[in-house]
C-alpha cells in the first residue's frame, strides 16, 4: 500500500510545478481530483440514511482438545470510514478501498461439552472494527433515458453486470449516446476483496477469535438485503454534450486513487490526450507524493498546456478576432514557454502610417511602420503572477525589429524614392488576472490588449522633415467562453455535489481549485 500525499502550501506547489518543467496531466486532457476528507461526510450522511443502523450475527467454532468451543458474535456495526490506496499488481497498479466499520455487541461462548462459559461485552473502549480492502470500480448507468433494471444480488444495471471495470481500464462513452458512469464503492465481495477485524485493545480476550472470524463477518454483512447491493457513488463522469462545443465532452477516462485522493483522467471531445497504458498519476504524485492541489482546497480540475492552448485558446481568439487577425495562422501555439502561449499574427502588416508637412524645400513627407509578424508575433501567455500566484496573462514583444518607409516631396523633384530604415520595439512587463472567479460558479476568460500595452517602438528625426511617430497596435478585448458547464454538468461527486471554483493558478497547466459543494438548485 502507498503513503499518504502531501498537501504543500501555495507558493510551494507552485515551485513544485515549475521545477517539474513540465504538463502535470500524465498525457490526458483533465484530470479531475478530489479528497477523501470532503468525501467522508457524504458517506456518512448516506450511509445513516440509506442502511442505518446494522447488526450481525456470527457463529465461530474453534479451540483445540477439551477448550472446543462456539462463540455466537452479535455485533453492531457503526457507519463506515473509507480510505483510498493502491494495490501493487504486475504492471501496475489497481485503486483499491479500504473502509472500516468500527462495532460494539456480545460474545457468548458455549463449550462443546454443553458446559455455558457465559457472554462477554464487546465495548467501545476495546476499538473493534472490521475492515474489508476492495476494488474501486466504474459502472455505467446507461442512457439517460433509459430505466435502468437492477442485479437482484448487486444492485447493478443487469445490462451491465459484466462490465464492471477496475482503476485498470481504460473507459470509453459511445459516440452519439448520452450516458454517464459512476466511479464507486460498493461492499460485495469479490476476488480482489479482503476482511479483516481490528482491535485497538490487543489484550482484549475476544481478540484473536474475531480476527478468525473476519471471513464470516464479511459474508454475513454481505447477506444482509439492505448492505449487499450499496453503492457510494464517489464521483461521476458524464458526456452531455457542450452547446459550445470547444471539446471539453469527455470521450474516455481512467481513474486512480492515491492515500487520500480520487483522480479521473480523461480524454476529452477533440482533445489529443489519451495517456498511456499505464495507470494514470498526477506528475508531482508520480515524484514526489505531492497531492494535485495545494493545502486549503480539497478538490482541483487540471486543464493540459496542450488543450488549454490548442483546443481552447487558439480556435477561441481566431474566432473572436476574425476581423483583424490571419484568416490561417493567425493564432499559433508557441511551445517555448511551460505555461500556455500563442502568438499573434495581423492581417494589416502596418502598424503605423503619418505624414508631416516640411518647410519650403520639402512640401510634404510621408511614411508607414511595418511588422514582420512571421518572425516578430504578438506573444500572449498564461502564467502565475509572482505577486498572488494566481492566473494571469501577459503581453510580451520583445526585442522586435520594425521597418519604417518613409519618401518625401520636394517642388522641384515631386516625389522621390521610398527608403527605409529599421528600429527595435519592445513591450514594459504587464500583468492582467485572467480565469477570474465571479459570482462562485463563473470562471471569467476576459483578455484585453489596451493602450497601455502599446509597445515602446519610436523614431523621429526621420528625413529632412523631421518624421517622427510611435507604434501603435491595434487594441481589443475578446471574451472567451467560459468552462462552467464542463465543472457543472461533465463531472459530479455525490449527490449531485460538484466543484465549485474558488482560485486559478497556470504555472504549466491551468489549475482550477476549489471545494466539493451542493449543486445549486
Amino acid at each position: 500500500m502507498t503513503s499518504k500525499l502531501i498537501f504543500l502550501s501555495r507558493s510551494d506547489f507552485h515551485k513544485a510545478l515549475i521545477d517539474t518543467n513540465k504538463s502535470t496531466t500524465d498525457k490526458w486532457d483533465v484530470v479531475v481530483s478530489y479528497s477523501q476528507d470532503k468525501l467522508q461526510p457524504l458517506l456518512t450522511k448516506y450511509w445513516s440514511e440509506v442502511i442505518g443502523d446494522t447488526s450481525v450475527t456470527v457463529v465461530h467454532s474453534t479451540g483445540h482438545s477439551s477448550y472446543d468451543r462456539a462463540t455466537t458474535y452479535k455485533l453492531n456495526l457503526g457507519p463506515p470510514q473509507f480510505e483510498f490506496d493502491k494495490k501493487i499488481v504486475d504492471g501496475g497498479s489497481i485503486s483499491m478501498a479500504r473502509i472500516t466499520w468500527p462495532f460494539t455487541g456480545t460474545a457468548h461462548t458455549k463449550l462443546n461439552t454443553g458446559v455455558d462459559v457465559g457472554e462477554k461485552t464487546l465495548t467501545a473502549e476495546d476499538g473493534f472494527s472490521t475492515t474489508v480492502t476492495t476494488p474501486i470500480h466504474a459502472i455505467s448507468s446507461g442512457d439517460d433515458d433509459k430505466q435502468a433494471k437492477f442485479h437482484p444480488s448487486h444492485n447493478v444495471p443487469v445490462e451491465y453486470t459484466n462490465i464492471l471495470q477496475t482503476s485498470n481500464h481504460m473507459i470509453e462513452f459511445t459516440d452519439g449516446t448520452t450516458s454517464s458512469y459512476h466511479v464507486i464503492l460498493q461492499f460485495a465481495s469479490a476476488e480482489d476483496t479482503t476482511w479483516k477485524v481490528n482491535v485497538k485493545n490487543t489484550s482484549s480476550d475476544s481478540a484473536e477469535d474475531l480476527q478468525d472470524s473476519a471471513a464470516d463477518i464479511g459474508l454475513e454483512l454481505n447477506n444482509q438485503e439492505k448492505v449487499k447491493g450499496f453503492q457510494f457513488t464517489l464521483g461521476e463522469v458524464k458526456n452531455t454534450p457542450n452547446p459550445a462545443d470547444y471539446v471539453l465532452t469527455p470521450q474516455a477516462f481512467k481513474f486512480s486513487a492515491d492515500k487520500g485522493i480520487l483522480s479521473i483522467f480523461i480524454h476529452v471531445k477533440g482533445g489529443d490526450g489519451k495517456g498511456a497504458k499505464e495507470a494514470p498519476q498526477f506528475q508531482l504524485t508520480h515524484d514526489s507524493l505531492i497531492a494535485p492541489m495545494p493545502d486549503g482546497y480539497d478538490a482541483s480540475i487540471i486543464i493540459s498546456r496542450r488543450l488549454i492552448r490548442d483546443k481552447y485558446m487558439i480556435p477561441q481568439i481566431q474566432d473572436k478576432c476574425k476581423d483583424f487577425l490571419r484568416e490561417t495562422d493567425g493564432v499559433l501555439a508557441r511551445d517555448g514557454p511551460l505555461s500556455p502561449t500563442v502568438g499573434l499574427k495581423f492581417k494589416n502588416e502596418r502598424v503605423w502610417s503619418g505624414f508631416t508637412t516640411g518647410p519650403s524645400i520639402v512640401v510634404v513627407t510621408e511614411g508607414y511602420v511595418t511588422v514582420d509578424w512571421d518572425k516578430y508575433p504578438l506573444i500572449l501567455e498564461l502564467f502565475d503572477d509572482k505577486s498572488t500566484l494566481q492566473s494571469h496573462y501577459k503581453w510580451t514583444w520583445d526585442n522586435a525589429q520594425v521597418t519604417l518607409h518613409y519618401r518625401y516631396a520636394t517642388p522641384r523633384s515631386g516625389w522621390l524614392d521610398w527608403r527605409t530604415t529599421s528600429i527595435q520595439g519592445s513591450m514594459s512587463m504587464n500583468s492582467s488576472p485572467v480565469a477570474t472567479v465571479k459570482n462562485k460558479d463563473e470562471l471569467e476568460f476576459k483578455i484585453s490588449f489596451t493602450d497601455s500595452n502599446q509597445p515602446d517602438a519610436s523614431f523621429n528625426d526621420i528625413g529632412p522633415d523631421k518624421l517622427g511617430g510611435s507604434v501603435q497596435f491595434k487594441t481589443f478585448t475578446m471574451g472567451l467562453p467560459d468552462i462552467n458547464f464542463f465543472r457543472t454538468q461533465n463531472i459530479l461527486a455525490p449527490g449531485q455535489q460538484f466543484i465549485t471554483a474558488k482560485d486559478t493558478m497556470c504555472p504549466c497547466d491551468l489549475f482550477i481549485l476549489g471545494s466539493v459543494e451542493e449543486q445549486k438548485k
